[in-house]
């Protein structure tokens, strides 16, 4: 391979001599080895493109990327054509580049010493370049991209470059301050995504068209940013920006972002009629930002972001855009805004934000708005009296949960009562939470519920036309009811001879507690007292856990019967608890007969039923355990027999035997046996 490198320099040597003045011949010699080390440097077999490259038949001028005047190379152009390894620093020797970009590939290392007076255009964008920049001898260039690399140190050197239009440095990881460019030519300067700190000097750039020092850590006044009378795109975004906006004059000015800083103050009033774009979110500016509604000053405007701000609802509302162009994007969000929305029609917006401020009262008819338009009232004081009547007329994409609406809740002793969730009562659903997260109760239809129990409620309410959003409460605080009434349950009991319900209670606090009145009624609407249990609590009073039992031996005749606690104070207040239901099963009850009542291996059970039932039969053991279980037994009426096979593998003692109602799972009748 070297032998055939030594042979192809010298057939380069022959075709550059033959006929050539000395001098000439040199250079010219001088531009091919650098290109044949540009090729066996930098991968050059394996370039994407590397047509006639190191041919000893074919002219230089016809080697890809090559371009030759006057016999000089003047431009070479291998952008995005797989080169390697490091920056060919040999390029240095070609002195009559007009033109070198090798953008786009994987070069490494620092950038060589450039000396081509001719220079005017360099590009060694989107590579992985390391080092400083340094001042070089090309006092022409114009277009310089050396962004997207991994250059550090500060850019002073750039002061020295007067004939600079293009400058891209960004992506790159320069510090230090914004140099104070020279060139008057200037037509694009992009040093964004760097590191650069300091404040904005004024530089002398009046033919300006764009800048972009985004991403960086300038600081100081935002009024000493420059803003050539053309300038049309400029993007200072995140830095660390202070002070009140500046006053844009510039009448080309079309792109505006100033997002990401520190800046406060109001909106200014400046005269920009070609401003298309304009982004002043996440700063801290105040007032109403009425001026960007200016018809005059902001015609043409289609992009509005002023997000994250605070900005406040001015003196008719509002803001009203009066832009004769048609808006793409709106975005309010996150500021201080108050009042209704008003009436506006976008036809071709396709985002409005409003979410994430203090907005409430009427919704305008969004019917008029564009068909694909991404519509955000989420985060306001809406509530169902606003959604429900406009919900047909909001946008297919529209995002209106959650709210920051307190429904308003309060206590009027016996009901907690709910207003302000709006919407019609009948389409509203409420559910009661008392503290920790117990659901009390969940009632459609009516905004009243009268609690039993102490305890921090709240109350969530939702519609059923406007889904997906639940209006929340504040939380209301209950100490006044005498007695907190844990668990109330009732079960059918009986020993095989005569039945009883058995009522158990139990109270979590009593306060003034002097009895409770148990009451029973049937089908009809006749309370009577079946008993009375005096309080355990010391002198009515208890913040521990109690627990009650009431035995009712004279039931009615009846299917089913209903109980309830009256809980009576000393002085004579009482409050009622929820009423459950008992099923009893027949009118005499279910009798219940196992004979003889020892059993050894399998036994009958004799059931007499006194109407058609579905029963399940279980056998629980003295510690609890079911150890038995025969569900879907139909009775018939009269006398009915279940057999219980393979009891003989169970350890002697007492069990019970117990029916329960198919339907309801409460115990209608039990029976003792003892197994040897």
């Amino acid at each position: 391979m070297k032998n055939f490198y030594k042979n192809f320099s010298i057939v380069i040597i022959s075709l550059f001599l033959v006929n050539t003045p000395l001098l000439h011949a040199q250079t010219r010699l001088a531009d091919s080895l650098t290109l044949v080390a540009l090729y066996t440097n930098n991968g050059g077999a394996t370039w994407t493109n590397n047509t006639n490259w190191l041919s000893a038949t074919q002219p230089i001028d016809t080697w890809y990327g090559i371009h030759v005047t006057g016999g000089r190379v003047d431009s070479i152009s291998l952008s995005n054509n797989n080169l390697t390894s490091a920056f060919p620093t040999t390029v240095t020797d070609v002195t009559a580049l007009v033109k070198f970009d090798v953008s786009h590939n994987a070069l490494t290392g620092s950038l060589p010493y450039l000396t081509s007076t001719t220079l005017l255009i360099l590009d060694v964008s989107f590579n992985q370049i390391t080092g400083t920049l340094n001042y070089y001898p090309t006092p022409n260039l114009q277009v310089m991209r050396i962004n997207n690399n991994q250059l550090s140190g500060d850019i002073a050197s750039l002061n020295f470059y007067d004939s600079l239009v293009v400058l891209n440095a960004s992506n790159n990881a320069f510090t230090g301050s914004m140099p104070y460019f020279q060139s008057v030519n200037f037509d694009t300067i992009n040093v964004s995504y760097n590191q650069l700190s300091g404040t904005i000097n004024y530089y002398p750039v009046q033919k300006l068209r764009y800048f972009n020092g985004s991403h960086n850590a300038f600081t100081g006044n935002a009024n000493a940013i420059p803003f050539p009378a053309k300038e049309e795109i400029v993007d200072y975004s995140y830095n660390q920006l202070t002070g009140s906006l500046p006053y844009f004059t510039s009448t080309s000015l079309k792109w505006l972002n100033l997002s990401h800083n520190q800046f406060s103050g109001t909106m200014n009033y400046s005269k920009v009629p070609h401003l298309t774009y304009i982004d002043v979110s996440y700063n801290q500016l105040t007032g109403p930002p009425d001026p960007i509604t200016d018809a005059t000053s902001y015609s043409g405007i289609l992009y509005i972001h002023m997000s994250h701000n605070q900005f406040t609802t001015g003196q008719y509302g509002l803001p009203y855009f009066n832009s004769a162009t048609l808006y793409d994007s709106i975005d309010l969000s996150y500021n201080n805004l108050t009042g209704p929305i008003g009436y506006y029609t976008f036809p071709s917006c396709v985002y409005y934000n409003l979410s994430n401020n203090q907005l409430s009262g009427a919704l305008p008819n969004f019917s008029g708005y564009a068909a694909n338009v991404d519509l955000d009232i989420s985060h306001n004081k809406f509530t169902f009296n606003e959604l429900e009547p406009q919900y047909n007329n909001l946008p297919a994409k529209r995002t209106y949960a959650p709210q920051d609406t307190l429904v308003l809740l309060t206590y009027t002793a016996p009901k907690l009562i709910t207003s302000f969730g709006g919407g019609t009562l009948a389409k509203d659903t409420f559910a009661y939470y008392r503290s920790p997260n117990i659901l009390d109760t969940t009632i459609a239809g009516d905004s009243t519920f009268t609690p039993s129990l102490n305890g921090s409620y709240t109350v969530w309410v939702t519609n059923s036309v406007v889904t997906g959003l639940t209006l929340g409460s504040d939380t209301v605080t209950i100490t006044t009811l005498p007695v907190t009434l844990g668990s109330f349950t009732a079960s059918l009991k009986g020993d095989g001879k005569a039945q009883f319900a058995q009522l158990n209670w139990s109270t979590y606090t009593e306060i003034n507690n002097d009895h409770f009145d148990i009451e029973r009624k049937t089908d009809d609407i006749t309370w009577q007292i079946a008993g009375t249990v005096q309080s355990k609590a010391p002198g009515g009073n208890s913040s521990l856990a109690l627990q009650y039992t009431f035995d009712d031996h004279s039931l009615p005749a009846s299917n089913v019967l209903y109980y309830r606690l009256k809980q009576v104070d000393k002085d004579g207040k009482f409050q009622y608890s929820n009423v459950i239901k008992l099923n009893t099963g027949s009118i005499s009850g279910l009798t219940i007969k196992v004979l003889p009542n020892i059993v050894s291996g399998s036994f009958n059970i004799a059931l007499n039923s006194p109407a058609s039932q579905q029963v399940a039969i279980r056998i629980i053991s003295t510690s609890g355990a079911v150890i038995y279980t025969k569900e879907n037994v139909w009775l018939q009426p009269g006398n009915n027999t279940v057999t219980v096979n393979n009891f003989e593998g169970h350890a002697a003692g007492i069990y019970h035997i117990e029916v329960l109602n198919g339907d309801t799972r409460s115990s209608i009748g039990s029976y003792k046996i003892l197994k040897n």
